[in-house]
């Protein structure tokens, strides 16, 4: 559900970005870079990805090496 959400996200800023930067290829690929990043950071530190298991974007803390 989480990844419907974002995905609907993304899609829906795209479409806002290209209405107002259609002019402009550059600053569309570029804000859609931005983006993605940022909702992939959003995707990463939301509750639902805390949980133990792997996500696309995150680890499970539990998996490092290093941790106790």
């Amino acid at each position: 559900m989480l990844f419907f959400i974002y995905f609907f996200c993304l899609w829906i800023l795209q479409y806002l970005i290209w209405v107002y930067l259609r002019r402009n290829v550059e600053f569309l690929v570029h804000y859609t870079c931005l983006a993605f990043l940022f909702f992939s950071f959003l995707l990463c530190f939301t509750p639902q990805a805390r949980v133990p298991r792997r996500t696309p974007f995150c680890i499970a803390p539990s998996t490092f090496p290093h941790s106790t």
